[in-house]
């Protein structure tokens, strides 16, 4: 297999693997979602001592949630923060990531860029760990604070919402 074929190959391997990683994480995170309601409804009930699912225990469930998120709380604030940070690090640090993924093909196609096929992995193990070290972060901060980064002013944002 001549030399340029091996690199369109490789190419075509990291890109599938890319959005087949891709994918899969969109399923885990929605699977962690899951059951972070649940986790919450569970907590939920056993706070107001009542089914937080009943429609009829709405009132209490939903003053438990505002006291709990409450803007005013250092650990909301902090956590709110820490989201912040997140974000703020992991959306330039992945766009950065793809930027020099597509470069380094498009280097290798147009002479600029002369690299090793093999070092289009990095690119997309750098992605992964990423998502991993952000995830296991995330936890950490749950455990800590009793909350996700950036729940507290998630819920305060949707709360506001419905009120409208």
């Amino acid at each position: 297999m001549s030399d340029s074929m091996s690199y369109a190959v490789l190419v075509a391997a990291t890109l599938f693997m890319g959005i087949g990683l891709q994918i899969a994480w969109f399923f885990f995170s929605s699977f962690i979602k899951r059951k972070r309601i649940e986790s919450r409804i569970s907590e939920i009930s056993i706070a107001i001592g009542k089914n937080a699912e009943n429609p009829e225990n709405e009132a209490c469930a939903l003053n438990y949630l505002k006291e709990k998120f409450s803007p005013e709380k250092f650990e909301n604030r902090i956590t709110d923060a820490l989201g912040l940070v997140i974000s703020v690090i992991h959306m330039p640090l992945s766009l950065l990531i793809t930027v020099w993924y597509f470069a380094m093909i498009a280097g290798r196609i147009f002479g600029f860029m002369n690299i090793e096929p093999v070092v289009l992995w990095v690119p997309m193990i750098l992605q992964l760990l990423l998502s991993v070290a952000i995830f296991i972060f995330s936890v950490f901060i749950k455990i800590v604070f009793g909350r996700y980064p950036g729940e507290a002013k998630g819920f305060n944002k949707e709360f506001i919402k419905t009120i409208k």
